[in-house]
């Protein structure tokens, strides 16, 4: 018996079946966790799920996936970063299905996704925080970073936006690569925008276009309730770095 896999249990053809190292995990259903080798602490039920995690580079590791091809494609590669697929919880069919790290030092930490192919879509990429609770939420999303997703189909337009928030029913971005957006109540009938950015001003005359750094877009017919501009530092007369720019905005 290797003692490196103490607490082990596996309940399913196929489950754990390339564990070599591992310790203290959980596979039961058709082939769970079937290609983990060195991974620990991981918490795999149903049919194929986080079947493909097989790094020994990076292995994955503290990660909990419930359903059917749950985590079903990842896998943390040859990149030899450690902890990168990490402290994932993805409860639902093809829930936080994800893909394979490669050689490169893709990061999926952190996760939440909960319900029927909630960011089922991520792939390669980079994914650290980000939470979809409901069926569908955040389904589409790739790229886009810091996001958070709660009720059916929220957020399922968002691919490569970031720092969005979706609250209620299909509560929804009007574009796939928004950013910044606060929508709240049944299809996202509360609409607000907040961003933070950075930018240094130049010129000396009061409309040089190098004051002008855009910091999102307004929605057509938008009508703009309440705007905040701060500016946190002011390093010299022409240089100011904007930190927060906050819009709230209604619809007619």
């Amino acid at each position: 018996t290797n003692q490196a896999q103490t607490g082990t249990i596996a309940i399913g053809h196929q489950a754990l079946t390339a564990l070599t190292s591992g310790a203290g995990n959980l596979a039961v259903g058709y082939d769970a966790l079937g290609a983990l080798t060195t991974g620990a602490n991981n918490i795999a039920i149903g049919h194929e799920a986080m079947n493909a995690v097989a790094s020994t580079q990076s292995p994955e590791h503290d990660n909990i996936a419930i359903g059917v091809d749950a985590m079903g494609s990842a896998n943390a590669g040859t990149e030899s970063t450690a902890d990168r697929y990490q402290h994932n919880i993805a409860i639902g069919t093809e829930a936080l299905k994800s893909g394979s790290g490669g050689s490169s030092a893709i990061m999926l930490s952190g996760n939440i996704a909960i319900g029927y192919q909630a960011a089922k879509d991520i792939a390669s990429n980079n994914q650290t925080g980000t939470i979809a609770l409901g069926k569908s939420a955040l389904t589409a999303l790739t790229s886009g970073q810091a996001n958070t997703a709660i009720g059916f189909n929220a957020g399922d337009v968002i691919t490569t936006g970031g720092q969005n928030v979706f609250l209620g029913y299909e509560a929804d971005a009007d574009a796939a690569a928004d950013s910044g957006h606060v929508r709240i109540g049944y299809q996202g009938i509360m609409k607000y925008y907040a961003n933070r950015v950075d930018c240094t001003l130049g010129g000396e005359t009061e409309n040089d276009p190098a004051h002008a750094t855009p910091i999102g877009k307004i929605p057509r017919y938008a009508v703009i309730t309440r705007a905040t501009a701060v500016v946190q530092r002011l390093s010299s007369a022409d240089n100011h770095t904007l930190n927060l720019c906050f819009l709230q905005m209604r619809l007619e």
